[in-house]
Order: structure tokens, then sequence, then C-alpha cells
């Protein structure tokens, strides 16, 4: 018979072998390879959790409350796999502010991968067997927990505890030493300065595993201060003509820019100029003051005097009906706000949003900031009825016509193309029959790569593991501004190649219009200075037109056109980078700029 130590004990030893059985298997499914870089570690985490369940007295209490451990460890793993399939991302704590936006982005789309149940299924029914069988052999005179037992039960607390310590202090010691005297930039690019921000989930858990990642990261989360394109070529002279007269005649294209997020932090980031390591500026630091935020800036520094952003989506979707006007704009104006047509899918027109919205976006008599999030190209990209004419004229002139997958989602991506191209077509109407041509200034830039289904990497022929396939990161950008272009056409200049990403639009904006500001505001940079940015990317990866690497040391990929001190460069900036990240970590978390009232 088994007693009740010896199967708290045994509890205790089911739960580490399968906490560790199911990291392996989590790691073989996102393709991580077998173990985390420093395994250890994790094993250090999960002793510490073992600290604790040992001291709950009853053996069934403890089993049942270290099996909703188990099931939320199964239930990350199943998450992840799908994020990382659809998104690129890994979970991370701040998202489940975001929880509902999520389930309704995947509204009439069939990518979820639930296979992995089945294997984790199969793995927790075990689990349970043994554990029916230890508990089948029990001592069956209940017992009170007697003070041999909670000895037993402190004993074996200590010494997991101790255990884990050593481990985690052993390894953190060693990472430590290795940038003992080490320049600034050594120590941000360190696997040290890795584990205190715990800034890229993917690469944490690569480099430390699932434990620490979600246990450090959840007090991280608990401590916030809480008082589009795939391609180019898919724009067609013919198709869209609106798009392409912008692109390769009347704008200044940004022929280097390169956008790894998602459309919340995208969309933030090219407001503010940076985004914080944690949390969402959606749903979190809802006490801040933002003097620095676009919105604010203009307001305070020039004449413009309406301010407003559109999006033809619910506001409750991201927040953004509470979070734009925290930003700095007047209102927010939402689908409810619209006459909008029945797309028969969540998604809908942008071409109905021009339509309905145009007087109020381009004001007569009046300077304005209008911010547009457009909708009608975002995935999925399965067949939709709304599009059924516009197929049926590609069939007419044989535009991808083959019964593929892929030729399926490059219509339904072009038929929403053109959508976007009448809408852009309305507003430049619009601009015309003002007289505000010369006067105005537009920046369109995609938010992310098209990343349902992977379609971005089925255009490009590439693996989705190829993570580090930097061109797969460059989206269309362009700038739309005469007395900007004719300035650089004096110069022979008709297209800016410099790196550029969605934080630089905010200081280069503020430069255009003569705006002073400091540049430690911004992880961005001004498209015109001599400072050049780095992707260090929430999802994964650091990287910029030349280099691609996870922790800003081992490279994963190198261009062709790198040249002879070119990885310096990228070095410095990236720890240039990554030192203003960390300063506005700080600004963004003590709320700096609060006013005095």
């Amino acid at each position: 018979m088994i007693s009740i130590s010896k199967r708290k004990f045994l509890y205790l030893l089911l739960f580490i072998v399968f906490a560790i059985g199911i990291e392996l298997i989590n790691f073989k499914l996102l393709n991580f390879g077998l173990l985390p870089k420093f395994f250890m570690m994790d094993i250090a985490f999960i002793l510490y959790l073992c600290a604790i369940l040992i001291l709950i007295p009853f053996p069934e209490v403890q089993f049942w409350t270290q099996t909703l451990l188990i099931l939320l460890q199964i239930i990350l793993s199943v998450v992840n796999v799908n994020l990382k399939s659809i998104t690129g991302e890994i979970f991370f704590w701040d998202m489940l502010a975001l929880a509902q936006d999520g389930a309704q982005a995947l509204e009439g789309t069939s990518i979820l991968d639930l296979s992995a149940l089945w294997l984790f299924g199969g793995l927790f029914l075990i689990y349970q067997v043994i554990h029916f069988v230890i508990w089948k052999y029990r001592i069956k005179t209940l017992k009170k927990f007697n003070l041999h037992q909670w000895v037993y039960s402190l004993v074996l607390t200590l010494i997991l505890f101790i255990t884990g310590f050593v481990f985690n202090n052993a390894i953190y010691k060693d990472l430590t030493i290795q940038v003992q005297d080490a320049s600034e930039e050594e120590i941000m690019l360190s696997e040290a300065y890795l584990y205190e921000t715990m800034f890229q989930p993917e690469t944490t858990i690569k480099t430390f595993g699932t434990y620490p990642f979600y246990m450090k990261g959840l007090s991280y989360y608990i401590g916030i201060d809480t008082s589009s394109e795939a391609s180019l070529d898919i724009i067609d002279e013919t198709l869209t003509p609106n798009l392409y007269q912008l692109f390769y005649e009347d704008g200044i294209l940004l022929n280097n820019f390169h956008s790894k997020v998602k459309t919340d932090v995208a969309e933030a980031s090219s407001l503010f100029g940076s985004y914080p390591s944690t949390g969402s500026l959606y749903r979190n630091f809802r006490q801040n003051d933002y003097p620095t935020s676009l919105p604010n800036l203009l307001k305070e520094n020039t004449t413009i005097s309406l301010l407003k952003s559109y999006h033809n989506n619910e506001g409750s979707f991201y927040n953004r009906n509470n979070a734009h006007p925290h930003f700095g704009f007047d209102e927010h104006i939402d689908s409810s706000d619209m006459v909008l047509s029945d797309t028969g899918f969540w998604i809908n027109s942008d071409e109905d949003m021009l339509k309905d919205q145009v007087e109020n976006m381009i004001p007569e008599n009046e300077q304005f900031l209008t911010f547009i999030t457009t909708f009608t190209m975002h995935g999925g990209y399965e067949k939709r009825e709304v599009f059924n004419d516009t197929y049926d004229y590609f069939d007419l002139i044989g535009y991808h016509t083959e019964d593929t997958s892929l030729d399926q989602y490059i219509r339904t991506y072009m038929a929403a193309a053109m959508d976007l191209d009448r809408a852009i077509g309305i507003l430049f109407d619009r601009l015309e029959l003002l007289n505000l041509l010369d006067c105005t200034t537009i920046i369109l830039y995609a938010d992310h790569t098209a990343y349902y289904y992977g379609f971005s990497e089925m255009m490009r022929g590439i693996y989705p593991s190829e993570e580090y396939y930097i061109d797969q990161y460059r989206l269309p950008a362009v700038i739309y501004d005469t007395k900007l272009k004719n300035a650089m056409s004096i110069n022979g200049l008709d297209s800016i190649d410099k790196f550029s990403t969605v934080n630089d639009f905010t200081p280069t904006i503020l430069n255009l219009l003569g705006i002073e500001f400091n540049p430690l505001w911004y992880v961005g940079n001004d498209l015109f200075s001599n400072h050049e940015s780095v992707i260090i990317s929430r999802l994964s990866g650091i990287f910029n037109d030349l280099y691609y690497t996870t922790d800003g040391k081992t490279i994963l990929y190198e261009s062709p056109q790198a040249s002879s001190g070119d990885y310096q460069n990228f070095q410095e900036a990236v720890a240039y980078t990554m030192k203003k990240q960390q300063h506005l970590n700080l600004i963004y978390r003590i709320n700096y700029f609060k006013s005095e009232d």
C-alpha cells in the first residue's frame, strides 16, 4: 500500500515527467529543435512549482492542482502551434486582452489545426491511468496530515527550491560572466539581457524554455501599470490603377520598408514611434499621458484642428474606440457610424467606407489629420461571396484560373486590392476637388504580411520555417507629398531606399513639418537622418535588410550585398535600438509624462 507521503512524492514525480514530456513534444511541433538551449533553466522553474505543490497537504488536491498546470501547458502548446502557423507569433500574457479580437479575426476561416490535441489527449490519458494506479494502491485509512508529514513536505520543499535555485543561479551566473567587461552593445545583445527582459517570446522560449518564459513573464504582466500585403507585384497597372499611379508615378516609394508585427502593434507604432515590450497600448497604460504621440504633437505644434481616425470594423475591436481618443485623436469613427453593404463576411468594404465618410475624412476649409485603417485586404483569403462578380471577370481575362489553393488566395487578395484601389480613387478625387493635392501628405503602408494560410510564404515560394528570409517582411509603403517629391527629384531621387519600419513614420513626419523632438522619445528614426533602423520584433527576430538573427549575434541570414563593416554597424544599431527600447519601457511603465493636474 502507498502512504500519503509516498503518494505525494509519486504525484510530484508524475508532474515533472509529463511537464518535460509535453515540453519536448511542444518543441517538436514548433520546429524549435529538441530542447531549450539552457534546458536546466526550464527544469529549475518546474522545480520551483514543485516546491509549492508539495506543500499542499492532501495528495488528491495536490494531484488535481498539478493537473490544472499540465492542462494549461497543453493549452499553451496547442495555441502556440496555431499562432505560429497562422501569424508567426507565440502567445504572451498580454494577448489575453485581445482574445475576443483574435476570435473575431478567425471568423469565416478554417485554419485552426487541432490535430495536436489528439497527441496531447493520449498523453493526458496515460497521465490519468498512472494516477489511477497510484490512487488504487493508496492506504485507505484516512489520517490527518500529521507533524511527520509536514516536516517531510517542508524538507522536500526546501530540497526542490534549493535545487531549482542552484540550476537557475548557475546558468544565470554563467550568462553574466560572459558579459563581464563587455561593451554596452554586447550586453544588450546577450542572453543575460534576454532573460531579464523576456522581450522576444520565441527566442526566449527557444533559449530558456516554456516554464521560465511564462512564469517570469506573468510577473511582468501582472506588474504592468494599468492606472498586407505580401508583395509589390500585387499592384497591377490595369487591375489597381490608382495604387499603381500612387506607388510608381506620383508617390515616393519606400523601397526598403519592412514589418514583422501584428495590426495593433503596427498601427500604434506608426503613431508613437515605439511600442512597449510588454502590455498593449490598446488595453493597458490607460492612465498614461502621451504628449509625444503624433496626434498630440500635431495638435500642440501646428494649426491642425481636426484629428480623427477611421476603421470600417466595430470600434470595440482592439478597443480602438477608447484607445484612439487616448492616443490624441478627437474621435474614432467605426463601422457603426458608416453605411456599409453586407459582405456576408466579418470584413467590410473600403470602397463603402470612403464613399460614406470621405467628406468627413477630407473636410473643406479645415486643416486635418486623418488616420485610416483599411480592412478589405485583411485575411482570410478563401472565396468571398461579395467578390463573385470580380471572380467572373477574372475568369473572363484568365487571371489565375487554376484550381489550386494559391490561385484562389491570389484571386481573393486581388479582388480585395481592387476594392481598396477604388477607395484610394475616391480619396484622391476628393483631394483634387478641394484643390488639396499639393498641400496634403499621405503615407500608405502595409502593416504586416499576408500571414493567413501562409499565403505570404506561398507567394514567395518559401517554407514557413524559413523565418529568416528577410524579403518576406518587405512590404509596400509610399509617401505622397508633392513638395517632397519635387525636392528629391532635384537631387535625382525618386524613392527612399533606406531600411525603414513603422516606428520611423512619426519622427519622419515631425521632421518634415519642422517640429522639434527628442530622438529618445522614439525607437524609430527620421528617414532623412543618419541613424539606421532595425527591427526587434515582438514576434521573433532581430534584423535589417542585410542580417537576420534571433539574438542579435548568431547570424541566420546574411545578404549577398553585405560588405565589410556592415555587421558591426548592424550590431551597433541593434544595441542602440535596444537601449532606446529600455528607456521607453520605463517611460510607459512610470507614466513619465503625467501632467501635473
